[in-house]
């Protein structure tokens, strides 16, 4: 890369990091194929997500697996923006049902696996799918899963395919073993359910965001690397009143309840994600450089400004950085962030600029550092100051063009 000139190393530089940001952050949606995806899945806004998993397609006792045929539908539109489409096996009612799941066993055992897994692959093939999520959980685990997933991954991965699962520690997760982590390509960790009106003698909120740290926490200290750990977050609540005493969607919530959007408990008494604890868990993942969000489910959204899922849109955009005003942006790259020293801040620019302005602020809106200087380059290398711990906000303002970003500090 040294030998290419300047202007192109600047270019492949910020594209990889483009592609890096990108790549951490993927927004998970599962659609539940109970819908009626012809109408659905022209109403999705795909901008906003990375992977639809179409959930649930079963599998009889020989090993094939149903399709919906309206799942053509959502899988052309969604490969039309770029958004891969996985299918994904097992599911609570499966999983609880040892009949059920009683199925899984026999297809995932020796005697049986590789010609299941051959199976997978072709209809992954067939219906033009970009992978599998293997949602087995709680007792539907068993000593085999793991071999299940090595072996999908040898059979997929040479045909671009994705193997992904849905796992909760909390309900049997703990079961996959840590050296199975190498074979998923991220895993989406269903923090909620914590408690809900199976317990009515515990009621409150089933998916807070000191659960989703833990949660976080465990799966990473468990050895999966951050950016295959995916948080789960719901577009649903539990009631434990006498007002709604079980599931109802974030949607149905705020239609109930006017002005419950940004509250996290309402009624008597439903408790749910409004938007601040869904931006603030959407913030976290960015900050952290987790994997990405995951939803469950789609449908369960609200729409225009109280729909979560732009929500989780703009906070990750916001993490990232954003750019306001001008028609072309300011590019930089804070290197190292986070970081236990000063960081450098590259700077890049769509023009040569007559004054620059790095503007540094603790959360409280306590300005930390500011620097001006004039800039007759393209780009522009600024080492920033040495800081106390905590996170910062940057911006850098170029002319009529402005950047922002969070800087943390370790």
């Amino acid at each position: 890369m040294e030998n290419l000139p300047k202007a192109l190393r600047l270019f492949v530089f910020f594209f990889l990091l483009a592609w890096q940001v990108k790549a951490q952050n993927k927004v998970v949606a599962y659609l539940p194929n109970w819908l009626d995806y012809n109408a659905m899945a022209r109403s999705i806004a795909y901008d906003k997500l990375t992977h639809i998993n179409i959930a649930f397609e079963n599998t009889d006792a020989a090993g094939n697996l149903s399709f919906t045929p309206a799942n053509n539908t959502l899988i052309q539109l969604a490969h039309a923006q770029q958004v891969k489409v996985l299918v994904s096996i097992g599911g609570g009612l499966i999983s609880s049902n040892p009949t059920l799941y009683a199925v899984y066993f026999d297809l995932i055992s020796d005697a049986k696996r590789a010609d299941f897994v051959r199976k997978i692959a072709a209809y992954l093939t067939a219906h033009n799918l970009d992978g599998i999520d293997v949602d087995l959980e709680g007792a539907s685990i068993n000593s085999d899963y793991g071999k299940f997933i090595a072996d999908l991954s040898a059979a997929l991965k040479p045909q671009g395919k994705l193997v992904t699962a849905a796992l909760a520690h909390t309900n049997g997760g703990d079961a996959v073993s840590s050296d199975t982590f190498q074979y998923f390509d991220f895993i989406n960790i269903m923090a909620y359910d914590e408690t809900g009106p199976w317990a009515p003698n515990r009621p409150g909120q089933h998916s807070s965001f000191e659960f989703a740290k833990a949660c976080l926490d465990h799966w990473v200290g468990r050895g999966l690397p951050k950016e295959k750990a995916v948080l789960g977050v719901p577009f649903y609540g539990y009631g434990f009143g006498a007002d709604f005493n079980e599931g109802i969607g974030f949607g149905e919530i705020i239609k109930r309840y006017p002005g419950s959007e940004n509250l996290d408990q309402v009624g008597n008494t439903i408790y749910y994600n409004g938007i601040p604890t869904i931006r603030a868990k959407a913030e976290y993942v960015a900050e952290q450089q987790y994997g990405g969000i995951m939803i469950w489910q789609l449908a369960q959204d609200a729409t225009g400004s109280y729909s979560l899922l732009s929500t989780i849109h703009q906070a990750l955009k916001k993490v990232t950085g954003s750019t306001q005003q001008g028609t072309e942006p300011i590019r930089v790259h804070l290197y190292p962030n986070p970081t236990k020293q000063p960081a450098i801040g590259y700077l890049a620019f769509p023009a040569a600029t007559n004054k620059v302005k790095i503007d540094i602020r603790d959360m409280k809106g306590v300005k930390v550092y500011d620097k001006t200087f004039k800039n007759k380059q393209r780009q522009s290398r600024v080492e920033l100051p040495r800081l106390s711990q905590g996170m910062y906000l940057i911006q850098v303002k170029a002319d009529n063009l402005m950047y922002s970003n969070k800087y943390l500090v370790e």
